[in-house]
């Protein structure tokens, strides 16, 4: 695969997938459920591949949600610390 007529360069394992159209990126949507609950999707085939790996492919996890989920969860929680007594 190429993107931009430069020859694809796949990201290493355990690191995010490198952008190379943003089709993955731009797909991302995220939809309050809840109270406190929110749905956090990819509109692509292929991310769930990114994310968890493919071992049917010999592919490791290039995640790239759960990471970020953990990132922000961390701020919330230290954001509600000061609020609970």
């Amino acid at each position: 695969m190429t993107g931009g007529g430069k020859p694809h360069r796949p990201s290493a394992p355990g690191q995010p997938p490198h952008v190379e159209f943003g089709a993955l990126k731009n797909s991302i949507k995220i939809k309050r459920e809840k109270v406190g609950e929110w749905i956090v999707h990819d509109g692509v085939e292929y991310g769930i591949h990114l994310e968890l790996g493919a071992p049917k492919h010999n592919m490791a996890a290039r995640p790239f949600l759960i990471p970020a989920v953990e990132k922000v969860r961390k701020h919330i929680a230290d954001r509600f610390k000061g609020l609970i007594k």
